[in-house]
């Protein structure tokens, strides 16, 4: 496992539950967050719960072991059959099986095998933790990174031993069940209640946890957010009377890239050029779409891009406007980096995103934007007074440093998980 220099300060040991990280892909955030967290504890054990290749993993810090032990395997009956065995006979297992069965019948009876898929996998990390540091837990910090099956575990493990600090952190996926075809979580309620602290990285998280279990999470939800990194300069406007559109994020449905080529298709007499960045399921019928566009719209598809290099992009090449019209988010990272790059943002108020995008560093649109109000927003943008996009690009600046500056954020949030 690589390394990168330095050793934690502090006399604090922690171990971090992770679906893949260090390993590949996803859970980008955690590069810069492991290396505040290995100053803040003088120890860490980084468990990965979903391995699927460990091939080329993250550098680490030098203070950092990671457990290479589960390396996720197809589904298959007789995975789940043994799940069920497993789960009828371990009384904590049993027990919690017994939380949520009703709940998951009465959603739909897939619910049912989901379910037995997160108790079995939850018990099974619980073991190996038991196994590993069965002898010292209570002198570690347990936080799982997603509000799912890693946190389940230490509810779980925190039952049977109570006076263990867990806590977890809340994003998305982990956290909205509408997300979701059935719409459930398993065992969310229960997750919270058992556990020290869940960390929700938006307003919009804690606001929906709290509507749906009221009193009964009291106490339990904090706002702590995510960051990314400062950038060295800022983005530049154009200078031709050009309008520069950047878009980023996967070509998938949710996102709604179709819906942003049919607003471009009906403006006239403004020359715009407009590049997305980053791959996904719809991008031939993207491609498509894309010859139909007028003569006055150029646009390119530069592909996926790691966070460096989409910030690269932004420095080097003129920027406008960011726009995101997805119909379901978090808290964006790619209108983080837009931000802290003093570019403004065209966003659909969706999840966290109001957080971010307000009247003073962009346009917060309806969720449900059509294709001729979302051409009319832009145009609207083009035709702003010069001083008031400079504006609205020192305000988009001002909004990350205040709240997404990732340096502040983590050092912050690594020095009060620390146990007392």
């Amino acid at each position: 496992m690589p390394h990168i220099n330095g050793k934690g300060m502090g006399k604090k040991k922690l171990v971090l539950l992770t679906n893949r990280f260090p390993f590949n892909p996803g859970e980008q955030f955690l590069e810069t967050e492991i290396l505040h967290l290995s100053k803040a504890f003088d120890e860490i054990h980084i468990i990965p719960i979903n391995m699927t290749d460990n091939s080329n993993p993250r550098m680490v810090p030098e203070n950092v072991i990671v457990h290479e032990v589960f390396l996720k395997k197809h589904n298959n009956l007789s995975k789940l059959f043994n799940y069920i065995i497993g789960i009828l006979s371990d009384k904590f297992g049993l027990k919690w099986f017994l939380k949520d069965i009703k709940k998951a019948m009465s959603i739909n009876p897939k619910c049912a095998v989901i379910l037995f898929s997160w108790i079995g996998n939850a018990l099974k990390v619980k073991k190996y933790i038991k196994s590993v540091f069965g002898s010292e837990l209570e002198e570690y910090v347990f936080y799982s990174y997603w509000l799912s099956t890693s946190a389940l575990a230490l509810a779980m493990l925190k039952d049977e031993y109570p006076a263990i600090q867990a806590i977890s952190r809340a994003h998305r996926g982990d956290l909205y069940e509408y997300t979701h075809n059935p719409h459930y979580l398993p065992l969310q309620k229960d997750i919270i209640k058992n556990i020290n602290q869940v960390y929700v990285i938006s307003e919009d998280g804690i606001n929906y946890l709290h509507g749906k279990y009221g009193n009964e999470v009291e106490g339990k939800l904090s706002l702590e957010r995510l960051g990314t990194l400062a950038v060295e300069g800022v983005a530049k406007p154009s200078k031709d009377a050009v309008l520069r559109i950047v878009t980023c994020s996967f070509i998938s449905p949710v996102k709604r890239i179709p819906l942003l080529i049919n607003a471009l298709k009906q403006i006239e007499n403004i020359k715009i050029e407009w590049r997305h960045i980053g791959d996904g399921v719809l991008r031939k019928q993207v491609e498509e779409m894309i010859e139909e566009l007028p003569d006055n719209v150029n646009a390119t598809i530069l592909g996926s891009l790691d966070n460096k290099e989409v910030v690269k992009n932004y420095l080097q090449e003129p920027v406008d406007i960011f726009i995101n019209i997805s119909e379901s988010e978090g808290v964006p990272v790619s209108i983080m980096e837009a931000f802290s790059c003093g570019i403004p943002v065209i966003a659909t108020n969706v999840g966290g995103t109001r957080e971010l995008v307000d009247n003073t560093n962009g346009i917060l649109v309806d969720k449900d934007i059509t294709a001729d109000q979302l051409a009319k927003e832009i145009m609207d943008f083009y035709y702003l007074d010069d001083n008031v996009k400079i504006q609205l690009r020192e305000n988009a600046l001002n909004m990350w440093n205040e709240r997404f500056n990732a340096e502040k954020n983590y050092s912050h949030f690594s020095q009060l998980i620390q146990k007392d």
